[in-house]
């Protein structure tokens, strides 16, 4: 059980200092320095600075997996958690940008590994979502649930893609492109439903606040 406290301690702060120094500009010896443990003790956990930054990109992903998702079972307007579900992961990745960035230039087949597990976890809640909704009434006919869901799903890659970029509105302007595409998948009773309340939804989705 120590060794695993150890461990896991290892992976939160090399996580923060990836994120914060970069993945170049973090060493081991500034870890070991920081955590107040031998390197040798890093060592004997983690055999090299990749196996921790898998580690530590697992941790970052999987943060937008099920677990996290939990808090979005509640809502009843499939619309508005799938908003929410775009939203979280725009803040979520906004927040680990340095880590994410540097991790896609210097450890490009760990990041991959780490997408496919993440698109493949969100794509199988959004099925649920969408089945939902199309229950309620609320798609048009005709829409196609797995090409809308992997339309989300790019969206979502898209801006673990461009969280370095100069525009600093970029995120919100994803995020509006997304709630445009969505409100054009619902059926007519549903978008005057959504119109009717719009300006709630959209305080709703832009008052969430990122809990790390």
């Amino acid at each position: 059980m120590e060794d695993e406290d150890i461990r896991q301690r290892i992976i939160e702060t090399a996580t923060e200092m990836f994120n914060t120094l970069g993945c170049k500009g973090m060493t081991m010896d500034q870890l070991a320095v920081k955590m107040h443990i031998s390197k040798r003790t890093i060592y004997e956990i983690f055999d090299s600075k990749e196996a921790l930054m898998q580690e530590c990109l697992a941790k970052v992903y999987c943060a937008l997996g099920a677990e996290k998702i939990e808090k979005f079972r509640n809502i009843d307007e499939p619309f508005l958690a799938t908003l929410f579900i775009v939203r979280y992961a725009t803040m979520h990745n906004a927040h680990y940008s340095r880590l994410l960035h540097d991790a896609e230039f210097y450890y490009p087949e760990l990041t991959q590994k780490q997408l496919k597990f993440l698109s493949d976890k969100l794509k199988t809640y959004l099925l649920k979502l969408f089945i939902d909704a199309e229950a309620k009434g609320d798609l048009r006919k005709g829409v196609n649930i797995q090409n809308a869901i992997n339309t989300i799903a790019f969206y979502v890659k898209l801006n673990n893609f461009n969280i370095y970029s100069s525009d600093v509105n970029y995120p919100d302007h994803l995020n509006e492109i997304c709630y445009t595409y969505m409100r054009g998948l619902l059926s007519i009773p549903a978008i005057e439903r959504y119109d009717k309340n719009e300006q709630k939804f959209k305080n709703t989705l832009y008052d969430f606040e990122y809990k790390n």
